[in-house]
């Protein structure tokens, strides 16, 4: 895993500190699935009675000593047993490796941390959105300072992440899974299938069917179609570009066929992902309007 590692980056997206109401009817508590790091600190003041759901983990009780950390396209729903507001200081953000993989991929990182760790985690969000938001600093110091802050919360949180296991992978085995990532996340748009996968490494499709689920745990066109997945889902929200493009621009001619992958990966058709997690986020893409509440 030696290789993957220099090329970590984080990104900062977007966040804020948000007044939310929850209340105890079910109408109003949705089910959520964003496709970044979903990474925040709640404060309450009904101990006890705020929860996060998040399959296959069950119900979580949240409360002011914690933070919370949701990987990208993680299923989950906040709900409570008293109808209350609360702030929520957060933040969505990418932690990716160059050729496609997010963090999530090789490590579990656990949902919740409490004192003292959450409470250093609490201080870099703040001070990350401080920093988002300072209009004195260049763009460069800006990112420099967003990157610093994010890897100090992803170190925080790595002491008890628990790594995925790769001992079996020999490191030219990897090297050669990785030259292939490489390919699939700069050419995801193109026709991949995996008989060319496999030329580009010089092995017999078979061979390189099982040496990919050895490395990956997946197989290689469940990889293409996450990718071409993950891609479309941010155009569907940072766009307003119709379902039929963005299908192509991820390398679907047939609409129905990517509405259907889609749903397969997503568990809903693109235009209910536009449409709910654009709502979660408060944003107008066609406004430019910034997210007002906490997803």
């Amino acid at each position: 895993m030696d290789k993957i590692l220099p090329s970590l980056g984080f990104e900062f997206l977007i966040g804020g500190i948000s007044l939310v109401e929850y209340k105890t009817i079910p109408e109003h508590n949705i089910w959520r699935q964003l496709p970044f790091w979903v990474i925040g600190h709640v404060q309450t003041d009904t101990p006890d009675s705020f929860f996060v759901e998040i399959p296959p983990d069950g119900k979580l009780t949240l409360n002011d000593t914690m933070c919370l950390s949701i990987p990208p396209n993680r299923i989950h729903q906040f709900t409570t047993t008293v109808d209350h507001r609360n702030v929520s200081t957060w933040f969505h953000g990418r932690y990716s490796f160059d050729f496609g993989l997010d963090i999530s991929d090789v490590v579990d990182i656990p949902l919740i941390v409490t004192p003292p760790v959450s409470t250093r985690i609490k201080g870099w969000i703040e001070e990350l959105l401080k920093t988002s938001a300072d209009a004195s600093l260049s763009p460069l110091s800006k990112t420099i300072n967003q990157t610093r802050l994010g890897f100090e919360i992803l170190h925080a949180l790595m002491p008890f992440a628990e790594e995925h296991s790769f001992d079996e992978v020999s490191h030219s085995d990897s090297t050669r899974i990785f030259h292939v990532l490489e390919h699939i996340d700069k050419n995801y748009f193109q026709r991949i299938d995996v008989t060319f996968l496999a030329d580009l490494i010089h092995l017999s499709p078979t061979h390189f069917n099982k040496l990919f689920r050895k490395v990956m745990h997946m197989s290689p066109m469940e990889f293409v179609r996450r990718t071409r997945m993950s891609k479309a889902c941010e155009q569907l929200i940072s766009t307003t570009l119709p379902v039929s493009e963005i299908a192509r621009m991820v390398g679907y001619e047939d609409q129905y066929i990517f509405s259907r992958a889609f749903k397969t990966v997503m568990e809903l058709s693109p235009q209910h992902y536009r449409k709910y997690t654009n709502a979660v986020m408060g944003w107008d893409v066609k406004k430019g309007k910034k997210p007002r509440r906490s997803p």
